[in-house]
């Protein structure tokens, strides 16, 4: 366990396992200097190996020829008190692994009296997830990538009803908006928890971009999600389980109906 108290400052290191290929490896930095009122964050990204490769071996995998980011920026102090959780509950690690699939990372401590602590955590996974948790956090304060907007819809002879998922990074708030015809209009907000396990319930299913259509449906029957893109996925179309044994479809329905009970 690590002495988390008086913390003045702190840096990650990350770096793809040996095994990641290019144009997917990368490496990146993550500084953060928590204040009374926020979290102060340097992040930078660096895509690594890809001399070799051509453009179109680049861009035909859904990247651009510059993929680097260096960017700093002050994000909700609700994330200092995450980082302080998980420092709480990590475990350092004493062996070096010569796993070639592991990730590398290490993290730098300093302490109010100037002492710095270097470790690598045995909670590897959760430290990623926090990481790229923050680094999102900072992208939308700079406004280069947005919140992140899930829509769905359910139409029917009976029923015409829109949700909106909203999950702000940057403020760490979940809110889930919902309107049905004739009806008013509502918002609940939720705990991050609980978006987290909403989030990964959405994408459990297997999204089908091929089947996808770009039209937003105003009065087709269905049931449509709509993940952040310009595509709407149609439930039993371009939307489907991945097992007749669990209606992770109808699960997601539900769910949206019971935010609001």
């Amino acid at each position: 366990m690590i002495n988390n108290s008086n913390i003045q400052s702190f840096e990650i290191r990350f770096e793809t396992s040996e095994n990641t290929p290019p144009p997917y490896s990368y490496t990146y930095i993550l500084k953060g200097t928590p204040k009374e009122q926020h979290l102060a964050l340097d992040y930078q990204i660096v895509y690594t190996l890809r001399d070799d490769l051509s453009v179109d071996e680049i861009v035909g995998q859904g990247f651009s020829l510059n993929d680097d980011i260096d960017l700093d920026g002050e994000v909700s102090a609700l994330w200092t008190e995450q980082f302080s959780q998980l420092l709480k509950k990590t475990k350092i690690s004493t062996k070096r692994t010569e796993n070639s699939n592991a990730n590398f990372l290490e993290i730098d401590i300093v302490n109010e009296l100037g002492e710095k602590s270097t470790f690598s955590p045995v909670n590897h996974e959760q430290w990623e997830y926090l990481c790229e948790e923050l680094s999102q956090a900072l992208l939308e304060v700079r406004q280069v990538e947005r919140p992140l907007l899930l829509r769905f819809k359910k139409i029917s002879p009976n029923e015409y009803a829109e949700f909106q998922f909203i999950t702000e990074f940057s403020k760490r708030s979940v809110l889930i908006k919902s309107k049905a015809k004739n009806a008013v209009a509502k918002e609940v907000s939720l705990s991050w928890q609980e978006g987290k396990d909403f989030l990964e319930l959405v994408f459990k299913p297997d999204y089908f971009v091929e089947e996808a259509q770009t039209d937003e449906p105003i009065s087709q029957n269905g049931f449509f999600i709509n993940i952040g893109d310009e595509f709407w996925y149609e439930a039993g179309q371009s939307l489907m389980n991945r097992s007749e044994k669990v209606n992770l479809i109808a699960k997601i329905e539900k769910q949206l109906n019971d935010f609001f009970v």
